[in-house]
């Protein structure tokens, strides 16, 4: 399943990117992908801040939805979304030119004004120029995750306990890095009346220990706590994997 991250991009303010990062890792794909396909739709009422007024956001999901169902039966795939200065633009990867004509044909009758680019793009320059790595990915991920609590109606201002799983290659480094966690003083769950970190396996991952931290939620919070743990278990092997909110169990 696609996994589409959304920012707004650190050199433009005004420009709010969503992306699927996924191709990034995805070299077979983007090969047989050589050609960019690049929708611009413009003419749309504004907000303030130079983004498509509420209005008219739902016309332009539906127009996104029969773009993206038009490179689905075409051997075609979104890959990026840009919203700003006043324009709208969808870019696709296809395996071929023939991707024009489907592509126009789903933006019949659109009310805006629409253009249909097709480029030779075998590097994904224009995919590259957006895609996220490393820190600047994982904290597009929490910032986003943040949000997502927020409209759930979680309480994103309160402290609350944050659970940090990491990997751990083999069963001799799992012991030694939890008793690194242990000296560091970080604790098993407020839940149970363990004070050692939580060691299980996972279905993908054969080791994992789980690090519990009472903080605030922030994007740039979580990011140091992060880095802060990535030096107490990198000489151990260790790859950080996910957090998430830790829950009561159920009575």
């Amino acid at each position: 399943m696609a996994e589409w991250i959304p920012y707004e991009h650190p050199g433009d303010a005004t420009l709010e990117v969503s992306i699927d990062v996924d191709f990034d890792d995805d070299a077979a794909y983007r090969s047989a992908h050589p050609f960019a396909v690049t929708v611009t739709l413009a003419g749309f009422l504004l907000d303030d801040g130079g983004q498509p007024d509420g209005t008219v956001v739902d016309q332009l999901y539906e127009l996104e939805q029969r773009v993206d169902a038009a490179c689905e039966a075409n051997d075609a795939a979104m890959a990026c979304t840009l919203s700003g200065d006043g324009r709208y633009r969808m870019v696709a990867y296809a395996s071929s030119q023939s991707i024009d004509v489907p592509v126009r044909e789903a933006l019949e009758g659109s009310p805006f004004r629409s253009e249909v680019r097709i480029d030779r793009d075998d590097k994904w320059t224009t995919y590259e120029t957006y895609v996220l790595r490393g820190d600047d990915l994982e904290h597009a991920r929490d910032a986003d995750l943040i949000e997502q609590l927020y409209e759930a109606g979680e309480d994103v201002t309160a402290s609350c306990q944050v659970v940090f799983e990491w990997e751990i290659p083999d069963q001799s480094r799992l012991s030694a890095a939890t008793r690194a966690i242990i000296a560091a003083g970080y604790g098993g769950p407020e839940t149970s009346d363990s004070t050692e970190p939580v060691q299980h396996f996972d279905e993908d991952v054969e080791f994992v220990v789980d690090c519990y931290v009472t903080m605030a939620l922030s994007a740039d919070g979580l990011a140091a706590e992060r880095k802060k743990q990535a030096a107490l278990l990198g000489p151990f092997g260790a790859r950080y994997l996910d957090w998430e909110l830790a829950f009561d169990e159920p009575d």
